[in-house]
């Protein structure tokens, strides 16, 4: 609607659209798709990255739920697949496992959200739904993103969005006149339709917005007088066209080309009969006659004394070449044992000498010489039988020709054709005997036929300058003109229709110049800081106060297309610069928490190791401030540090916020394995076996052998967390803790051990270990899988360990 108001009020419609006010829709609620009770109940059911584990689930509590494990236990993946779902500032790749062989999976996971009801969404790549809009996501990666980028505010009231929903509309429109302009305005070449010449040509050659269409009408009708004109000039062309020699000047074209393909042979038949090549000829045989003199020699003095004779000749050598073919044939020959292949008598040693002494001097370097001279001199041979001599016969078309018009040349061309030819079947009679000849070069004259060649191009261009063509010429004016006419009589509506066309684009491009953006950025601009960027910056420098981070920092706003943006700096330093590490990491917490305090859909964060790199003071403020979000939205942190998870549980005893702490370790070669509200954080907790017994009873309840197991395996870490629980609070009396600094000496006293209850406690400690999946199985046990029985057996085993240890307190 927007486009056709637009259109009409600027002329480039005529389409009758009354021009009301146009409702501000853009107004009405955008946040409907938004939940206001929604939980993130878990993730489960991921594939594709990284190296995690499939079959993970993580729950989230209500409040604060705590991921400990150390690094390159799985947090990263986890992180990375997290960012890719729900918002965040550094959004990176997932990579597939580069350590498997199973084929690449395709990267999703599930996701249960509660609002009314519980229900479940798959995420697949690329994927988005306005649930996952309402968690973020803040790691290391995001620190220099907030400190150093401009950041567009990802939350704002709704009645802020108005300018930039507009610029979108305004932005659409614009697309939307320049692909349309670029349409209608793109160039047709309407000449193409006229072949020739003509002043009706060139006019639709110049057409623009601003040609008439009445001019080029002027030109037109074709009548039917002139049609007939067409007919006539036609004709009187025709005749003039039959007075050009278009006969003489092709033959004498084709004469040429031909003249010029004999010179090319001609110049052939030269290379190879020149003296030089001849010279080469007469010393390759002369090689060929030398080596085989020599090698004949050396068969004779090699065979002196042999009764034979005629040795070292053709015959001679021809027999012993195809006699120890044929002796390869026969086994082990010759031995002792063997008979002559000739007369079938006995062998004796010197005939087996002999017999080699012939091979020897087949197989000598002057005999393999000699063949590869014989090589070249076929291989010659063969290029000057290949030579075409007789490329003039009297049935030619050429031979004809020149008979007629250059009898002298053509004698002294057949002549010296003649000549080569005697002397190629000499050159070849040489080569194949092998016997030497008197060189005798011959070279064809060429020089006449270029004579003919140059003599055939000027007839040529004279028989062109004798034709008509000024007179064809102006008879082409008259018929191009009037043939022209009809062309445009034919074409003349769509011409019309494209100067329309180009004259809509100029326009077009006109008004569009009056889509300035610039004033609602500005308006948009002056809004956001009167009722939201103040509240942002009060905001955040509570935040700073709150983490301690009070550096003085100033947050730009600025403004872009309708849209809000700030920028945080240090006098005119970027924070980066000047900033410490943990320094950094504060301010870039404040600058996220600021964005989630005043979000109004946002119902969780995530945190990625948020106090790498901080001292214990800051470690402890952030973790107030955490669980004091955690009572606002859900909060999930993923860390290493055993102490910041100290921090955050006493905080949320302190404070009564519910909590969940979950282990997670790598497993093998892969990583990710989650063990559910079990870890360090529960020491207490974990005093009794109540969380083994929980698990127990659900084992119990389980309706599949997959679900059985995975209870199973978690009793059986609960029940290992109970075992160290026991030697901290029981065994130790609380004398060294985990999260405490001081060391209660005074609880020395209490201490009991004895060999006996250390061994049963270490061995039931690795008793859990044994069933715990993941971990390394003690020597002592041979591995086997199990049961509900297995759990109930080790719960009863803890419970008498722990009443022993009761009873010799007492």
């Amino acid at each position: 609607r927007l486009r056709k108001y637009f259109l009409k009020e600027n002329g480039l419609s005529d389409e009758p659209i009354p021009l009301n006010d146009l409702p501000i829709e853009v107004l009405k609620n955008e946040q409907t798709d938004y939940k206001e009770k929604l939980k993130l109940i878990r993730i489960h059911n991921i594939k594709g990255v990284n190296a995690l584990l499939e079959n993970q689930a993580v729950e989230f509590n209500n409040a604060l739920t705590i991921i400990f494990g150390k690094n390159g236990s799985g947090k990263s993946g986890y992180t990375r697949l997290l960012k890719k779902i729900f918002f965040s500032r550094s959004e990176e790749d997932i990579i597939h496992n580069i350590r498997s062989e199973n084929p690449i999976m395709a990267i999703s996971a599930d996701v249960d959200f509660h609002a009314e009801n519980e229900y479940s969404i798959n995420y697949k790549s690329g994927t988005s739904h306005p649930e996952f809009a309402q968690f973020a996501v803040f790691d290391n990666k995001s620190v220099l993103v907030h400190l150093d980028n401009r950041n567009e505010y990802t939350f704002k009231p709704a009645g802020l969005n108005f300018f930039s929903k507009l610029i979108d509309a305004i932005r659409q429109l614009e697309t939307k006149l320049d692909k349309d302009g670029n349409e209608r305005g793109a160039p047709k070449d309407f000449t193409s339709i006229f072949d020739g010449n003509s002043e009706i040509k060139e006019a639709i050659r110049i057409i623009s917005d601003k040609t008439k269409i009445e001019a080029l009408k002027n030109f037109l009708p074709l009548t039917e007088d002139e049609k007939q004109q067409v007919i006539q000039l036609e004709k009187q062309k025709a005749e003039l066209i039959v007075l050009k020699k278009d006969k003489e000047i092709k033959t004498l074209q084709d004469i040429t080309e031909l003249i010029t393909d004999l010179k090319k042979v001609i110049n052939e038949i030269n290379y190879y009969l020149h003296s030089e090549r001849q010279s080469s000829v007469i010393e390759l045989i002369q090689m060929f006659l030398e080596k085989q003199k020599e090698t004949e020699q050396s068969n004779i003095d090699a065979f002196t004394n042999s009764q034979i004779t005629n040795v070292g000749g053709e015959e001679w050598k021809m027999f012993i070449v195809y006699a120890l073919r044929f002796a390869e044939k026969q086994e082990n020959y010759p031995n002792p044992e063997s008979v002559c292949i000739f007369c079938n008598q006995s062998m004796s040693a010197g005939a087996i000498e002999l017999i080699n002494k012939y091979s020897e001097i087949i197989k000598s370097s002057a005999e393999r010489d000699l063949a590869d001279i014989a090589k070249k001199i076929g291989e010659l041979n063969a290029k000057y039988a290949g030579l075409k001599i007789d490329v003039l016969s009297k049935e030619s078309i050429l031979y004809v020709w020149m008979v007629e018009n250059a009898p002298g040349v053509l004698s002294d061309i057949i002549n010296g054709l003649l000549n080569a030819e005697g002397l190629v079947a000499t050159i070849k009679s040489s080569l194949t005997t092998r016997t030497l000849y008197d060189i005798k070069p011959i070279d064809i004259d060429t020089r006449t036929l270029d004579s003919i060649i140059e003599q055939n191009h000027l007839k040529i261009e004279d028989l062109k300058a004798r034709q008509p063509d000024a007179e064809i010429g102006e008879l082409d004016k008259q018929i191009w003109h009037l043939r022209h006419k009809e062309k445009l009589e034919q074409h003349i509506s769509s011409i019309e229709e494209y100067i329309q066309d180009i004259k809509w684009a100029t326009l077009a491009v006109k008004a569009r110049r009056k889509l300035s953006r610039r004033w609602l950025t500005d308006a948009e601009k002056v809004f956001s800081e009167k009722y939201f960027s103040q509240k942002y910056i009060d905001t955040f420098n509570q935040e700073c106060k709150t983490l301690d981070g009070n550096f003085g920092i100033d947050i730009k706003h600025t403004g872009s297309s309708g849209v809000s943006y700030r920028t945080l700096k240090l006098g005119s330093h970027s924070l980066s610069q000047v900033l410490s590490e943990g320094e950094q990491k504060v301010i870039s917490l404040a600058d996220f928490l600021s964005e989630i305090t005043l979000s109004k859909h946002n119902k969780g964060v995530f945190f990625d190791d948020p106090v790498t790199s901080l001292d214990e003071f800051r470690k402890e403020s952030i973790a107030s401030r955490l669980v004091l979000e955690a009572s606002r939205r859900q909060v999930i942190v993923f860390t290493h540090d055993l102490t910041f998870v100290s921090f955050l549980t006493e905080q949320c005893k302190n404070k009564n916020t519910e909590y969940d702490c979950h282990w997670i370790e790598k497993e093998g070669e892969s990583s990710g394995r989650i063990w559910l509200r079990n870890a360090p954080s529960y020491e207490k907790e974990y005093k009794s076996p109540k969380h083994a017994q929980g698990y127990y009873e659900s084992a119990l309840k389980s309706t599949g052998p997959s679900e059985r197991d995975n209870h199973i395996m978690n009793g059986f870490s609960a029940l290992r967390t109970s075992y160290e629980a026991l030697v901290v609070f029981d065994l130790f009396n609380g004398v060294v803790q985990r999260f405490v600094e001081r060391v209660s000496v005074d609880s020395l006293g209490n201490v009991i051990i004895t060999e006996e209850l250390k061994n049963e406690i270490m061995d039931s400690f690795y008793q859990c270990c044994r069933y715990m999946e993941g971990h390394l199985h003690s020597d002592k046990y041979a591995y086997e899988k199990p049961t509900v029985e297995h759990l109930k057996v080790e719960i009863q085993r803890f419970n008498d360990v722990r009443k022993k240890l009761k009873e010799l307190k007492k």
